[in-house]
């Protein structure tokens, strides 16, 4: 499921619309938490990479369609978001702990930091973001927070692609966790600055 020349995946697009546009998927308790069947999910991988992605439409139950979203980061050869770009965007949150610093100001070093990044990884974050931020709306539903939420996708979209040292890897883990909460919870504002952009 290449992106045939658009900057989201025509998969991800698809996906991310089947469970948004389904008011019972989105208020489903433990989205994104909850795994789904293994088999099943590989079975519908296999459809996807040989282009039946309309398959996708016989899924009726959403774990199936979360499992497939995270396989799809999980399979990428780089992730999502490179380590080099996580680590910039921890170093802009750490203004917020050490001196009041407006959210504001914190997501526009933030935009700058995902400006760089390539297009389609870009695209593909922002996609996934807002998706990410609807759900958190609900998580009195679905007792999804962007806490709850970053802890599930944060190591999905982002991995570190050398050898990490062991004690480092719970700190990694927060901070990791901390800008994908930030992220998620804050979209709407980086989602208005991307829009005075263009």
């Amino acid at each position: 499921a290449k992106s045939d020349g658009a900057s989201v995946p025509v998969f991800l697009t698809n996906i991310l619309s089947q469970i948004a546009t389904n008011p019972a998927y989105m208020s489903t308790e433990g989205l994104y938490r909850q795994n789904g069947n293994l088999a099943t999910i590989q079975t519908f991988r296999f459809e996807i990479e040989n282009g039946h992605l309309a398959k996708l439409e016989m899924v009726k139950n959403v774990h199936i369609l979360t499992g497939l979203v995270k396989l799809f980061f999980r399979e990428l050869k780089e992730p999502l978001i490179s380590w080099s770009t996580l680590e910039e965007l921890v170093l802009a949150m750490q203004d917020i702990s050490e001196i009041e610093v407006e959210e504001e100001i914190i997501m526009r070093r933030m935009e700058i930091i995902i400006n760089r990044m390539h297009q389609s990884n870009r695209s593909s974050l922002h996609a996934v973001l807002d998706h990410l931020s609807s759900v958190a709306d609900l998580s009195e539903v679905n007792s999804m927070t962007a806490e709850n939420l970053a802890i599930v996708m944060g190591p999905t979209l982002t991995w570190s692609e050398g050898v990490v040292k062991r004690d480092t890897i719970a700190t990694i883990l927060v901070k990791q966790n901390s800008v994908m909460e930030f992220l998620i919870k804050n979209y709407p504002t980086l989602k208005l600055f991307k829009q005075q952009r263009e």
